[in-house]
Formats: C-alpha cells, sequence, structure tokens
C-alpha cells in the first residue's frame, strides 16, 4: 500500500480556453511571436530536443525574462531552476544578466540572480517528487519578495529514463506512475497559482525508416519518455538543428498545444542568449 506522500490525484483537464493565462516573455520579440506573447501560465510547455541545441539556454533566458516588468512582458516574479543534469550552468546564467536584464529591471529591485531558486541535488525520480512537493511551501515563502511566476525543471528525461538494461515491469510501472504524479501537481500548482512550467525533454534516435517525421542533425528522432510523458504536457516545443559548426541553422516547431497553431521559426543562439529570426 502507498503511504501518503505517494498518492496524488491523476492530472485533470485545466479549462485552458476558458480563462485568461498571462504569458511571461521570453526576452525575444519573435520567438514570443510564436507563442503568441511568451509561456502561457496555468499549464506545462515543454522543450525537446538534442544536446546542445539550446534548451538549457532558453531555460536561463525565461528564468531571467520572467523577471521584467510587466510592461516590457515579464511578470515581475521570480523562477525555481530544478536542473538535474549535474552542476548548473551559473557562470552563463550571470553572462546573461550583464548582458541582457540588469538594464531592464525596474529601480530598487532586487539583484536577477537572487530572483532564481535553483535546485540541483535531484538524481531520482523520489528525488524529484520530494523536490516537487516542496514547491507550495517556496511558493508561499516567495510572497514577501517577487512570487514564483516559473518553474522549471531541466531534465525530466535525465530523472525518469530508463537507466538498466532490464528494467523490471515493477520498476516501469513505479516510474510510470510517479511521472503521473509529478505532472498532476505541477499542473495544479500553475493553475492555482497562476505561473509558467517549462520543463525540457532530450530526444532518442529512431530507427531508419520508422517514423522519422521529425529531423535534428540529419537523423530521425522521438522524445523520450514515450506517449506517457507526451499526455502530460500541454504544449510541446521542438528544438532541432541542421549542420554543424558555424553553418548550423536551429530551429523551433510547435508540435501540438490546445492554444496554438502549428508554427516555426529558427533562431540562432549568440552571446546575449537565444534570438529568434524573422522570415525575409
Amino acid at each position: 500500500m502507498q503511504g501518503p506522500a505517494c498518492s496524488a490525484a491523476p492530472p485533470r483537464p485545466l479549462p485552458l480556453r476558458e480563462r485568461a493565462f498571462p504569458r511571461a516573455t521570453l526576452g525575444c520579440p519573435v520567438l514570443d511571436d510564436l507563442l503568441h506573447g511568451g509561456l502561457p501560465c496555468g499549464s506545462i510547455t515543454e522543450i525537446v530536443g538534442e544536446s546542445g541545441v539550446g534548451k538549457t539556454q532558453l531555460c536561463l533566458q525565461a528564468c531571467l525574462s520572467v523577471q521584467l516588468p510587466r510592461e516590457r512582458g515579464g511578470l515581475e516574479g521570480s523562477s525555481v531552476y530544478i536542473y538535474t543534469e549535474g552542476d548548473p550552468p551559473v557562470k552563463r546564467l550571470c553572462e546573461l544578466v550583464e548582458r541582457r536584464v540588469r538594464r531592464q529591471l525596474s529601480h530598487g529591485s532586487l539583484p536577477p540572480l537572487d530572483n532564481v531558486l535553483i535546485d540541483c541535488d535531484i538524481a531520482s525520480p523520489k528525488d524529484l517528487w520530494v523536490c516537487i512537493n516542496q514547491l507550495p511551501n517556496v511558493i508561499k515563502g516567495s510572497s514577501m519578495r517577487m512570487p514564483v511566476r516559473l518553474v522549471m525543471i531541466d531534465s525530466v528525461a535525465n530523472v525518469f529514463r530508463d537507466v538498466s538494461d532490464r528494467p523490471t515491469v515493477t520498476e516501469l510501472k513505479e516510474r510510470t506512475s510517479m511521472m503521473f504524479r509529478a505532472a498532476a501537481v505541477l499542473k495544479e500548482l500553475a493553475d492555482r497559482h497562476n505561473l509558467a512550467v517549462l520543463v525540457v525533454n532530450q530526444v532518442a534516435d529512431t530507427m531508419q525508416g520508422v517514423n522519422e517525421e521529425l529531423q535534428s542533425s540529419g537523423r530521425g528522432v522521438l522524445p523520450s519518455l514515450g506517449l506517457a510523458w507526451s499526455n502530460c504536457v500541454n504544449t510541446r516545443i521542438f528544438a532541432s538543428r541542421t549542420g554543424q559548426g558555424l553553418d548550423a541553422s536551429r530551429k523551433l516547431q510547435i508540435l501540438f498545444s490546445p492554444h496554438l497553431p502549428p508554427a516555426a521559426c529558427e533562431y540562432q543562439i549568440r552571446p546575449e542568449g537565444v534570438v529568434g529570426l524573422r522570415t525575409k
């Protein structure tokens, strides 16, 4: 029998079309146009793509842009960055602070890094479950400073993917169950506190000739964690790359969303962050 900490209601549908949720800018007009204003509050947005395509760069940019004044597209809020890939990219975050947001913040506001809460001690599904269940207290405790308006997990795949060659049926069931419970809590928090949730997912190569609809670096790929996780997110954005080095081009593509039509835009990773490119 599962204890209280392991029981949670299954994900419930949220009336996205019946409520007007605010959106948090990504700090780039082209990217904001792709998302019809930015990251939507009240739901889970996923960015999926191969390593090196810029997923973490987008997360860092989002956790700074959400602090901006509302007249600049921000939500005047702080962020929680749950990083599962080892040492968090704090150096790059500091670079973005200097290049992007310091001059745009309201006079008298806290230093930008003080509004980014980072948790990087996450190595297993249970670690992530404990962390997610601490979020209500973190959100409540933020009321005296900038309220939490963005929660990010980078990445969910690193926590939930199979690490053993032959997982047992019980292990697979436990992993899937915890994945559903984590998504349910995140959706509930997003809805109740009117905040945005951004999660990063990885891709796996497909067999040649098998479902090669998604292409990145010249090969067919599929989002990690399968159909079970796909049903946990509201919006999926695919980040892909063509070519290598200086000749590489990158593209963001809306794969599915209840409030966005299919669309895409190319982008570049520059010293000042991720910049979308206008179509000529």
